[in-house]
């Protein structure tokens, strides 16, 4: 995917009415609304959560979604592992991150994640987007 104003329009929708624009006629983060989309969007980025900060609590609301009686939730190499009770045994599950579901919620919470063959690192690289900070 190419590095244009069109394609960074697109990826901007995906945090729509999110309070993670950053414009250059602001100095605070403002909600990613129609507006931009009307205007140049060259020096705009969005600020977003690095996945490293998502706690078990967020952990656990992806998981519960999949998996009501999933348990010791935890975050390893782009997937999310728990434990779970089958029947009356216990098994474990697997979510990957770029699963429908799990995308949507981190997207809908401020979390930068991959985007149509993107990595993270290289909507960095574009300028479209900037991590929060720790």
């Amino acid at each position: 995917m190419e590095n244009t104003l069109e394609n960074k329009a697109k990826f901007f929708a995906q945090y729509f009415k999110q309070r993670v624009l950053r414009t250059s006629m602001s100095p605070e983060v403002v909600p990613v609304a129609t507006w931009t989309l009307n205007n140049p969007l060259e020096e705009e980025y969005l600020e977003l959560n690095p996945l490293s900060s998502i706690t078990d609590e967020e952990l656990v609301i992806i998981v519960k979604f999949y998996e009501p009686t999933a348990h010791n939730v935890k975050l390893d190499d782009g997937q999310i592992e728990f434990d779970f009770i089958y029947v009356d045994q216990g098994a474990s599950g697997a979510i990957e991150i770029s699963d429908g579901y799990c995308l949507d919620w981190l997207r809908s919470n401020g979390f930068a994640t991959e985007w149509m063959g993107l990595s993270v690192e290289d909507l960095m690289s574009f300028g479209w987007i900037k991590l929060k900070e720790n």
